[in-house]
């Protein structure tokens, strides 16, 4: 079970990123993040998996840990590379 406020703030720790930027990098619509905050619905496992693959540690999202990142992960280093995908994004879907 995913707790609904760590979402907020995973969004905050990314370099404040909206939630319809949170959906491009995830692929998903900015109402299911939305829903996810508000605590009405939950990540699936495939969205659970590709947080986890960014380096966001699954204890910390359901409120199990403290640490937000997993063991060996620098913020500085996530938040410049979701900011480099979502440009990757961002521009895709200009084209």
């Amino acid at each position: 079970m995913v707790a609904a406020d760590r979402v907020a703030v995973l969004r905050a720790h990314l370099g404040r990123i909206s939630q319809g930027d949170l959906a491009l990098l995830l692929g998903i619509a900015r109402s299911t993040v939305a829903r996810w905050e508000n605590g009405t619905r939950e990540p699936d496992l495939n969205t659970l998996s590709i947080l986890h693959d960014i380096g966001v540690s699954l204890e910390w999202l359901a409120g199990k840990s403290d640490i937000l990142l997993q063991a060996g992960k620098d913020y500085e280093e996530l938040k410049a590379s979701v900011r480099a995908r979502l440009d990757e994004l961002q521009a895709q879907a200009a084209q």
